[in-house]
């Protein structure tokens, strides 16, 4: 049975933060994890049922309620897509996207693995 799509995140979360790795497994699929050049936040770009996502660690430095958590010491992160029409079937996210000339839209975001808060 594959995963869902709320496991995936949990997954490629887990990897990335609890165990530090070096990429994020995914079935028999490995995807790097990289750090962005301004800030170095951790970043990994993975597929989830043929839509690109991309995981990519909160920006402590913002005025943000995510930002404010992971100023604490959460570990949080952003979930990422140009689309998740298919993933989701979610009518406003893909007119969100559609606005926005196709640059990734915020879809999710998790703190310590525990929670998904869908915008």
């Amino acid at each position: 049975m594959n995963p869902s799509f709320e496991q995936t995140l949990v997954e490629v979360w887990r990897q990335v933060h609890a165990e530090n790795a070096d990429a994020a497994e995914l079935g028999t699929e490995r995807y790097p994890v990289r750090r962005t050049t301004k800030r170095g936040l951790r970043q990994v770009d993975f597929v989830f049922s043929g839509n690109e996502l991309r995981g990519l660690g909160q920006n402590s430095d913002t005025k943000s309620r995510w930002a404010q958590m992971a100023r604490s010491g959460k570990k949080v992160m952003q979930f990422l897509s140009t689309s998740m029409q298919q993933v989701r079937g979610n009518e406003s996210m893909t007119q969100a996207v559609k606005e926005s000339k196709g640059r990734l839209q915020p879809i999710s975001h998790m703190f310590d693995g525990l929670e998904i808060a869908w915008h």
